[in-house]
């Protein structure tokens, strides 16, 4: 479970966020959606310990977020421009993600990749933006965390892929209870 209690995030005289409370039970999709500027990518990156909020808390499982380093792997959050090595692919991402995530499983990434027939040794420079989106997305369910954090989630998308990693989703919620945040 996630409980964000009276959050409140500024940057100089701008308000991002303001005592901002709700909770989102374990195993559930729970949805932000707002404005561009409406504080959605702020509160995300409060809840991945990111930044730190000026006021208030967010606790996940009942653990203050961000002050302990192993609970940091309960959660995988997926920013809406993921930042990758200069010639790095999916399978080299994967290894990088291992190191922090130890349930990643890089058999799930290579299934998943070739039913949405991505390349995992192609440098992720060379796909395009829903391409990476989508080596992303599968990476991010691939980590085995608790929960998912993810920012414009199905942006750059087409229709029929987007169908595709929502059927992922589901799958992942069902079989071990995933709690994913999407801001929208």
């Amino acid at each position: 479970m996630i409980e964000v209690q009276h959050v409140t995030k500024q940057f100089d005289n701008i308000t991002a966020l303001n005592d901002v409370t709700f909770t989102i039970p374990g195993g559930s999709m729970f949805g932000l959606l707002g404005t561009n500027g409406a504080g959605k990518s702020t509160l995300l990156r409060v809840m991945a310990g990111i930044l730190a909020c000026d006021a208030g808390r967010i606790l996940i499982d009942q653990e203050p977020c961000g002050e302990h380093p192993e609970g940091k792997e309960k959660f995988f959050y997926l920013p809406d421009d993921p930042y990758y090595f200069p010639n790095a692919s999916m399978e080299v991402m994967t290894g990088f993600y291992r190191r922090q995530y130890t349930g990643m499983n890089s058999e799930s990434v290579a299934y998943m990749a070739e039913r949405l027939e991505l390349d995992i040794r192609r440098p992720l420079r060379t796909f395009s933006k829903g391409m990476k989106r989508q080596a992303f997305l599968i990476m991010a369910l691939c980590a085995d965390t608790e929960y998912l954090l993810c920012d414009e989630v199905f942006d750059g998308l087409d229709p029929l892929v987007t169908e595709v990693m929502k059927d992922l989703f589901r799958k992942e919620m069902e079989e071990r209870n995933l709690t994913v945040v999407v801001a929208a």
